[in-house]
């Protein structure tokens, strides 16, 4: 095997696993966090179906927010996409003039964080299947995943 790799890589590779090492420490910091919880559910007395509503409630922020990133990372892949037909409308509303060629100088305009409550705006209607049809897939690449975000949204209603 020494004579196969050189010493460069196999130092490399146990860089890595150093690395692997360090990251189990994470594990033993989240294990310590449940812990801290486990006590502070014994301590409080909630209901059953009180921790239960707010566990559900955590899992659909959290899926909401999964789903808004995958989805404004969907935009970023390919263009023409969501993005480009949300900063038309965007900027149309605000200066009344803006074709679709005009999209690329108006991009800066529109802040991350708009860009990214528009996609958590997308999410939440697709997870409760509201669907307002206001933002919607322009490419391939956005409808796959959306369809795919679609039957985890349909997978967590159901559980």
């Amino acid at each position: 095997v020494g004579v196969v790799l050189s010493s460069d890589t196999l130092r490399s590779m146990k860089v890595f696993r150093v690395i692997r090492l360090l990251r189990l420490l994470k594990l033993i910091r989240i294990m310590r966090a449940s812990r801290i919880v486990k006590r502070w559910k014994a301590s409080v007395s909630l209901s059953l179906r009180t921790i239960g509503v707010g566990n559900f409630l955590v899992v659909l922020f959290v899926l909401t927010h999964w789903i808004a990133c995958a989805f404004a990372l969907c935009a970023q892949l390919e263009s023409p996409s969501w993005k480009d037909v949300f900063i038309a409308r965007h900027v149309m509303t605000h200066e009344n003039t803006v074709t679709m060629f005009e999209v690329g100088v108006h991009e800066q305009k529109v802040s991350h964080f708009t860009l990214y409550m528009a996609a958590a705006h997308w999410a939440g209607m697709t997870l409760t299947s509201i669907g307002y049809g206001d933002i919607g897939a322009v490419s391939t690449i956005e409808r796959g995943v959306g369809i795919v975000l679609m039957l985890v949204a349909g997978c967590l209603w159901a559980y």
